[in-house]
């Protein structure tokens, strides 16, 4: 898919220009003849965030489920982010222009799409596309009536980020301290890489051979790192958490065990 290139036409004579410039959208909540058409609801990534890297693609399904007495004959949806329908700034489109439809019921089906994004092409250049985009979904039914709505609800789209932890020494004696260090990373799209994330909390955890416990909640530098210096008095294992935020996945390292003899 390709978000800055010209966009096909949409099932139901829908049609979209490129995005360096005002895009004519969807109409709203719109219905076809007859008007029995009904979209009754539409899964996205199995209900979680799209986060996405910095490199890697990203795959997903949507799973749109209609209903009419003529019964359902295709499903089509696709995510736009912009300030109204008639200002797009981005759009990403289904791998296919048919929905893979089966019937769950009679006048009834659920239709699924499959979804790749490309961060190298998708997204490039788009760090400010990260957080929610609206739904545009519609179906038509077998008579050719049909329901659609470009504003069915919003999917928040996010950058990935990863964490990782290191001990420092990774030995010690029951009681000499340890400076235990987090490095908070995120996919930068505008650069193509990961980069260091400052200024956002990380938790370091602990764990000697029950469940893991909070030990200190610090912010990241300007590099993306942060450090405690913990004293252990047996061997513990040792990881950073890190909650994410609107437009950022949530994250959590490896753990790292520091052994005391």
């Amino acid at each position: 898919m390709r978000i800055r290139a010209a966009a096909t036409a949409l099932t139901g004579a829908l049609a979209l220009t490129t995005l360096t410039g005002p895009a004519s959208g969807p109409v709203a909540a719109a219905q076809g003849p007859g008007a029995s058409t009904r979209v009754t609801g539409v899964d996205v990534n199995g209900g979680k965030d799209i986060v996405v890297g910095s490199t890697a693609k990203k795959h997903f399904t949507m799973s749109v489920r209609a209903e009419d007495s003529a019964g359902i004959r295709d499903a089509y949806a696709w995510l736009w982010r912009g300030s109204s329908a008639e200002h797009i700034d981005g759009m990403l489109y289904p791998d296919t222009n048919e929905g893979s439809c089966a019937d769950t019921a009679p006048g009834a089906a659920v239709c699924t799409l499959r979804f790749t994004v490309d961060p190298t092409l998708d997204l490039q250049g788009s760090n400010h596309l990260a957080g929610d985009w609206q739904l545009y979904v519609e179906a038509t039914a077998r008579d050719d009536g049909y329901a659609s709505d470009d504003r069915y609800r919003t999917v928040r789209l996010k950058r990935a980020a990863r964490l990782a932890t290191d001990a420092a020494p990774e030995a010690v004696r029951p009681g000499k301290p340890v400076k235990v260090t987090a490095d908070l990373r995120r996919a930068d799209w505008n650069k193509g890489r990961d980069a260091a994330y400052g200024g956002q909390r990380v938790t370091l955890q602990r764990k000697d051979g029950g469940s893991w416990t909070s030990v200190k909640s610090l912010r990241t530098g300007a590099g993306g790192e942060a450090t405690v210096t913990v004293r252990p008095t047996r061997t513990t294992t040792y990881r950073y958490t890190y909650g994410g935020t609107s437009t950022t996945a949530p994250t959590t390292s490896a753990p790292t065990t520091v052994a005391v003899p």
